[in-house]
């Protein structure tokens, strides 16, 4: 059974809750294998929270919507200030997922 409904669902429920002080993404790690790499992804799916450039914690007993909600409110709890200190993210390892088009093959991979 997919969670990506699920994970939707929650989503959508955390967005009307906290508005933009949460946020939502999707990576596919089979695509972007650098990427598992820097968060130690070993299984999927696989759901952490990040925080001014700092990985949070890993959610565990991954289940429905539900389960992600509350999981998302406790992290939000736990991590969000109004001013943080962000911290500088390390390089992002220059590999062939971290180009789309042979344009920008000059282009830094570190989004920010």
């Amino acid at each position: 059974k997919s969670l990506k409904p699920e994970i939707i669902k929650a989503s959508e429920h955390v967005a009307r809750e906290f508005g933009p002080e949460v946020r939502f993404g999707a990576v596919n790690s089979r695509v972007f294998p650098d990427l598992a790499q820097r968060f130690g992804v070993t299984s999927y799916p696989w759901i952490v929270s990040v925080y001014a450039g700092v990985r949070g914690d890993d959610m565990s007993g991954l289940g429905g919507a539900d389960s992600v909600v509350k999981w998302a409110r406790l992290e939000k709890k736990r991590l969000w200030k109004k001013q943080p200190k962000w911290k500088e993210s390390p390089p992002w390892p220059v590999s062939p997922s971290s180009f789309t088009s042979d344009s920008n093959k000059n282009a830094t991979a570190n989004p920010g």
